[in-house]
């Protein structure tokens, strides 16, 4: 116990970093990234104006809901983890294992996908930037440009995040500020130079055979991507300082949640009032095409295209730090091996999980634009499962709790915003799960394929890691620490 004792113990643990505003801009920066740009044309395509507000206000209100459940089980344990701690300490290694192997998708996935979409929108800046053709994979050219561009970031992520989680922070608040200046300065400019009459009709579906309600119900389905950016509050919990009570915590994830939903919703009011945009739904880029009619010279759809990158790299940047939080805990409890559990004596960070992010970073870049879908159809059944167990934790925490001890802070509505919380994620992922078999036209889709070998991957790395797991050592790595940090 001398070994764990150094290695996560008080004096070598996690420097206490994060403020609240530090917490938000994490929150919030990992929430709204290129799907203002990239998928806003879908969303109109679905259900129209109004449909899309509506579904994505729905979902933004739901996640709020859920939020305040992490709220009190943040309280409750007060260590790096999330998830992972919450069911280990309710359902013992198991499940905490699987939790941890299901959340590892989603949160590499972010930081893949970022990636990609970033080296995109910088193609689409620049087109002559780079393009020699390096090799073909899942149907897209993949450049020596995206390349690139791409590992040069990562090794400036790399370099950022083992130097310290406050350099991270710091470059996190200066890229939010920065995006919300230039895209709120554009957006204003287009509710200006637009007209409301474009915004008719207000519902919409591009499909015949469909209603415009189901494409919001599929727009609020979505939310499980769109607004789970708090989740990366939950991993950096145990280097928040000392300031931040838990009612802060859960104020600042319901306040991120709404900012990025009252951000979508002007987005959706300036595109729809700048053009007819029934007529320009085949657009590559809908935001940036309909704001290129506003101005002469297209500065305004270049101003949100340079948003866009930013938007990018912010959600990249907190991504990547969410990520290597997520490794920390899982080495902690023995589900991965115990070096990328090791603090940097200096710097304290988990530096070997911070190149292990880097890695696998660079290996989804080199994929290419092929595995955009297939990620963000994987990483949203994926997020409904690992945010499922959560609430579900807080359940038998409240109905096997008899004691008179209460947590500093508690879920509002109590038992009903719990359960609340549990049928509305099981509806949630169960959408997320059979969506892409409904669109699907060639059998099992490819994120379903990688998810089914992602999970015999993880049988098989069970059956021996139950043979060679310290309960003790998780015990007190999971649990004991979070007793003492409280």
């Amino acid at each position: 116990m001398t070994q764990l004792t150094a290695e996560f113990g008080r004096p070598g643990g996690l420097k206490k970093t994060f403020s609240s505003l530090a917490l938000f801009t994490i929150s919030f920066g990992v929430m709204v990234g290129s799907a203002w740009i990239v998928i806003i044309g879908d969303w109109f395509a679905k259900a129209g104006p109004f449909g899309a507000i509506l579904g994505l206000t729905a979902s933004a209100a739901f996640m709020s809901l859920v939020c305040m459940v992490y709220g009190e089980l943040a309280a409750r344990m007060p260590a790096s983890g999330g998830e992972i701690v919450y069911s280990y300490k309710v359902f013992g290694p198991t499940t905490a294992y699987w939790v941890s192997w299901i959340y590892t998708v989603p949160v590499l996935a972010f930081v893949v996908f970022e990636g990609i979409a970033l080296t995109w929108m910088v193609n689409t800046l620049f087109p002559n930037f780079g393009t020699t053709t390096l090799y073909k994979l899942l149907g897209y050219d993949v450049s020596l440009g995206q390349v690139g561009i791409g590992v040069v970031i990562v090794l400036a992520m790399v370099i950022q995040n083992y130097l310290g989680a406050e350099i991270a922070a710091g470059s996190q608040k200066v890229l939010t500020i920065a995006f919300l200046v230039i895209a709120l300065a554009a957006i204003v400019v287009a509710l200006s130079l637009g007209s409301v009459d474009n915004l008719k009709p207000l519902v919409f579906s591009q499909d015949p055979n469909t209603h415009w309600w189901m494409g919001s119900m599929a727009i609020f389905s979505s939310g499980l991507v769109w607004f789970s950016g708090f989740q990366a509050i939950p991993p950096v919990i145990e280097e928040r300082r000392s300031d931040v009570t838990f009612s802060l915590v859960t104020k600042v994830m319901v306040a991120s949640i709404a900012f990025a939903a009252l951000f979508y919703g002007l987005v959706i009011i300036a595109v729809g009032m700048a053009v007819q945009w029934p007529s320009m739904l085949s657009s590559h880029m809908l935001t940036a095409a309909a704001f290129e009619k506003l101005l002469p010279g297209g500065w305004l759809a270049k101003a949100i295209l340079v948003a866009g990158v930013i938007s990018i790299l912010k959600v990249w940047n907190g991504a990547f730090l969410w990520a290597t939080r997520v490794l920390l805990v899982q080495s902690r409890a023995q589900f991965l091996p115990a070096t990328f559990s090791s603090i940097h004596p200096k710097y304290r960070t988990p530096t070997k999980a911070v190149f292990l992010v880097g890695m696998v970073n660079i290996i989804g870049i080199a994929i290419g634009p092929g595995a955009i879908l297939p990620i963000l159809d994987a990483a949203a059944a994926c997020i409904g499962i690992a945010i499922t167990s959560a609430p579900i934790a807080l359940l038998v925490i409240r109905l096997k709790d008899k004691s008179s001890e209460e947590p500093v802070y508690k879920t509002p509505g109590g038992m009903l915003t719990i359960v609340l919380s549990i049928i509305g994620m099981v509806c949630l992922t169960a959408v997320a799960i059979i969506q892409p078999f409904v669109l699907s036209s060639a059998g099992i889709p490819i994120s379903m394929q990688f998810l089914i070998g992602w999970v015999l991957i993880g049988a098989v790395r069970w059956m021996y890691l139950r043979r060679t797991l310290d309960p003790v050592a998780t015990e007190y790595a999971l649990i004991s620490r979070t007793e003492t940090a409280a």
